[in-house]
């Protein structure tokens, strides 16, 4: 089984892609989700900082913190 890269061979692979968007205005950037603990994608047009997309969406991200707030709940007022 390979191992997984550590945060320097990441960091270097980012760079690396944000080096080749460079030209065209682009940067890719990632994040951890405080909430649900899951890293987020996002490609970004450095002109005006918009984000063009995000992995997963702003709206899957809603949903899971929607699904996890309702787990809690019932699993606090089951007993």
């Amino acid at each position: 089984m390979q191992a997984l890269p550590g945060r320097d061979a990441i960091a270097a692979a980012v760079a690396a892609v944000n080096d080749a968007l460079a030209a065209r205005s682009r940067a890719v950037e990632f994040a951890i989700d405080n909430d649900t603990g899951t890293i987020v994608v996002t490609l970004v047009d450095t002109n005006d900082n918009q984000v063009l997309r995000q992995v997963p969406a702003k709206e899957l991200l809603e949903i899971a913190k929607s699904l996890e707030r309702q787990r809690n709940f019932l699993l606090h007022n089951s007993a």
